[in-house]
């Protein structure tokens, strides 16, 4: 969950990133310290606990920094990060951060799901549909979801555009319902 304060910590991290013009590093950078989150069992419950020594933090953070061999500025920021208590918070900052990178950009993450594997000349259209429908750079991320039936669901931040044979049942299904209230 991304909040006020993830999103405060990558605004100023973006802001840094961008003055040094080093976003791109940057973001492959935040997105490993939270990959780390994600494949360590406990990682965020260690940094959020009040039980554990801020030493013992911080040489758990030093790990970390010499594992991924990040930059100084990453280094830096991810020193503050620990120095305010908030490293637990790694993972909802750099989801903010490529949030708001993105919007800079001007590009949008769409989720589609697909009843069936799609191969890359359909993602490639689907793509290029979305991004004259929404007049934006897109970037589209796929997952099979075979209980669509046929076709696919665009998650395009908070719309849903369902292109799916179930969506088209359901609207059908209500029509009728509808209709046969009358």
């Amino acid at each position: 969950m991304v909040t006020e304060s993830a999103h405060l910590y990558a605004g100023v991290l973006l802001d840094l990133a961008v003055a040094a013009n080093a976003t791109d590093q940057v973001a492959d950078e935040v997105r490993a310290v939270a990959r780390l989150f994600t494949d360590t069992p406990g990682l965020d419950r260690f940094f959020a606990s009040p039980v554990q020594r801020a030493e013992h933090k911080g040489e758990v953070v030093h790990q970390i920094v010499t594992r991924l061999n990040l930059s100084d500025l990453t280094r830096r920021f991810v020193g503050v990060v620990l120095d305010n208590g908030r490293f637990a918070l790694m993972p909802a900052i750099a989801e903010a951060f490529h949030t708001v990178l993105d919007a800079q950009r001007g590009i949008v993450r769409v989720q589609v799901e697909s009843a069936r594997s799609m191969d890359t000349a359909e993602v490639a259209t689907v793509t290029e549909r979305l991004a004259t429908r929404l007049g934006k750079t897109i970037e589209v991320e796929v997952a099979d979801r075979p209980d669509l039936i046929g076709g696919l669901v665009a998650h395009v931040q908070s719309e849903e555009i369902d292109g799916s044979v179930r969506g088209k049942l359901r609207g059908l299904r209500i029509a009728l319902l509808q209709g046969a209230g009358r």
